[in-house]
């Protein structure tokens, strides 16, 4: 859930940088659109990265001390390598959702609004706030339709169930496509607003 409010700071620097002409400045000096995404959006991948690390630090060693059991891991590298995936996955999907808002909105408040309301639906009907097995029939069906229940999936099979790469294809495949989808859109919107600038 907090690895997609990377929305909100990747939002708000797209849209000031497209109102100030950045963006045209940068596409003038003849600059590649794809390495100006690979510049903004790879930092903050990093950072969701670093985000997903300190979340596990917290569950091993800050939840006991308040009386709680402490967060298990996977002890085997390639079950490690796997929640690695998953999160790199979901990561990318958190990145490209939050182009593709900036892309959509005018101004940072419509991007904070949507976004801020977008995670929030995608968290609730995903299972992040309530679990998915007292929801009703039909808000489980509509909680497949959710990049969140797919990255929730994910780490479920990863870090209860010790499953494999193989038990992972699903979550990640939906998670991936979700990236690309809003990647390509989003690059669509934007090199689309360039040439209606020009």
């Amino acid at each position: 859930f907090a690895m997609f409010f990377v929305v909100i700071p990747v939002s708000s620097i797209f849209i000031t940088e497209r109102q100030q002409g950045t963006l045209q400045r940068l596409r003038a000096m003849g600059l590649p659109f794809r390495l100006i995404l690979a510049g903004k959006l790879l930092p903050f991948f990093i950072v969701n990265q670093l985000q997903a690390i300190l979340m596990v630090l917290v569950g091993i060693f800050i939840v006991p001390l308040f009386g709680s059991e402490a967060l298990a891991m996977p002890a085997s590298g390639s079950q490690l390598i796997n929640w690695w995936l998953v999160s790199a996955a979901v990561s990318l999907a958190a990145v490209a959702w939050a182009l593709l808002v900036a892309s959509l909105a005018a101004t940072s408040e419509q991007a904070t609004v949507v976004g801020g309301v977008g995670n929030v639906l995608m968290g609730a009907i995903g299972g992040i706030m309530v679990p998915r097995f007292v929801m009703p029939a039909a808000m489980q069906k509509l909680a497949a339709f959710s990049p969140m229940a797919w990255g929730l999936d994910g780490f479920h099979i990863v870090m209860l169930r010790h499953g494999s790469l193989a038990d992972l294809l699903p979550s990640l495949g939906k998670l991936l496509a979700f990236a690309g989808l809003a990647l390509l859109a989003a690059i669509w919107l934007n090199q689309r607003a360039l040439r209606t600038r020009t």
